[in-house]
């Protein structure tokens, strides 16, 4: 990222998702947010429009991103937005409507993680909270 940084924020962008192995599924700007903070998390939704359509539900962290009404991913994957005006991430608390994003996708496959998000209960929460399914 920082040899990339004076090539432009594509390449920064790059150089993100060959670290780590992802892919951005969706680009454009932030049509619609919707952002409530309950029990200290901040919950809501989130539309992205541009090549494509995407929506995010997030609960902290993003939790699904559907595009054009598909499943494209799911927590514990990751799923992330990078500024498309400077390459860095974005998160739910920071987006603003009208910002210019692209949504990373990481698979889960690709990420060391504990057992802790796999836990069912801690799921169903997150369920709950976004009003989707996650298992």
């Amino acid at each position: 990222m920082i040899e990339a940084r004076n090539q432009g924020s594509q390449a920064v962008i790059k150089a993100i998702t060959s670290a780590v192995s992802g892919e951005i599924l969706v680009q454009g700007e932030v049509s619609e947010i919707r952002l409530e903070t309950i029990g200290g998390y901040d919950v809501g939704f989130m539309a992205v429009k541009g090549d494509r359509k995407g929506e995010l539900t997030f609960w902290n962290e993003f939790m699904t991103l559907e595009i054009e009404g598909r499943r494209m991913a799911t927590f514990p994957d990751l799923i992330t937005l990078l500024s498309l005006e400077n390459g860095i991430p974005v998160s739910s608390a920071e987006a603003k409507k009208g910002d210019r994003v692209g949504v990373l996708a990481v698979p889960r496959a690709n990420l060391i993680l504990g057992e802790g998000v796999r836990v069912p209960e801690t799921l169903h929460e997150a369920e709950r909270a976004i009003g989707k399914p996650l298992l």
